[in-house]
C-alpha cells in the first residue's frame, strides 16, 4: 500500500451518464465579419450543450422544436 493511496484511499471507478441533448442552446457563427449580428446571414450554428454545429436550415427545425417543448 503506497503514500497516495493511505492519503487519498483507493481509487473508484467513475460513471460515465450519457445523455440526449436537446439542441435549444444554438448560437450563431458568421465567415465573414460584416454579417456578425445578423442571424438571417449565419454560416452555422453551434450547440452550447454538446458541440455539435447545424445548417442555419436544421437550427431553425431544432429551435421550433425545442420552443414546442417549453410550451408544453
Amino acid at each position: 500500500m503506497g503514500l497516495l493511496t493511505k492519503l487519498f484511499g483507493e481509487k473508484k471507478e467513475t460513471e460515465v451518464v450519457e445523455f440526449e441533448c436537446g439542441h435549444a442552446n444554438l448560437r450563431p457563427r458568421w465567415d465573414n465579419a460584416s454579417d456578425i449580428g445578423h442571424e438571417d446571414r449565419a454560416s452555422h450554428f453551434v450547440c452550447e450543450g454538446c458541440g455539435n454545429t447545424f445548417a442555419p436550415a436544421d437550427a431553425k427545425i431544432l429551435r421550433e422544436a425545442a420552443f414546442a417543448r417549453l410550451r408544453n
